[in-house]
């Protein structure tokens, strides 16, 4: 793999504009020696914001690479601008509930977290992108797994929603 070759910077640097981004939220930020963010080293932070819609809140930690934290979705980021402009485009995504976030469990251990680009939860689109996901990441195991066991599939909008899908033992491999 080759080195992407781009410009690099702290994480930290870019606070302010994700402040700007996240502006019309209710945010607090977190430091190192918190309750909860002892995981924070240096001039890392964490910036939480507030859902107004009462339901997860939103993190974006800033240390050595950026990470975006949304229920049980996380996203990392190189500290180079291809992956900052990327970071800042699922944020504003996320926020405009242009995407949407899947997390997919079998009986009580989480599988997978991934995000969906659509206006609306839709059961076959949802259940088909988990099936590539899993095949692309090379995770034929837990496909198997889904298809003895089941699973259970929380989808989740920012501010539009959220829907539960059942996938019952046997089903997985009929779509």
């Amino acid at each position: 793999m080759g080195n992407r070759n781009q410009h690099t910077f702290e994480p930290s640097e870019k606070l302010q504009e994700f402040l700007q981004e996240l502006r019309a939220l209710q945010t607090t930020i977190h430091t190192a020696g918190e309750e909860d963010y002892e995981y924070l080293e240096g001039d890392s932070v964490c910036i939480e914001a507030e859902n107004p819609s009462g339901q997860d809140a939103l993190f974006v930690d800033l240390g050595e690479d950026i990470t975006l934290t949304y229920g049980d979705w996380q996203a990392f980021y190189e500290a180079d601008e291809e992956d900052y402009a990327l970071a800042l485009q699922n944020l504003r995504d996320l926020l405009a509930n242009r995407l949407y976030v899947v997390n997919v469990f079998c009986r009580e251990d989480w599988i997978c977290s991934l995000t969906m680009e659509d206006s609306a939860i839709r059961t076959d689109a949802v259940i088909k992108e988990i099936r590539e996901f899993l095949h692309t990441a090379d995770c034929d195991e837990f496909i198997r797994l889904i298809q003895e066991k089941g699973a259970g599939v929380h989808c989740q909008f920012w501010s539009k929603g959220k829907k539960n899908i059942r996938i019952r033992p046997g089903e997985f491999g009929r779509h």
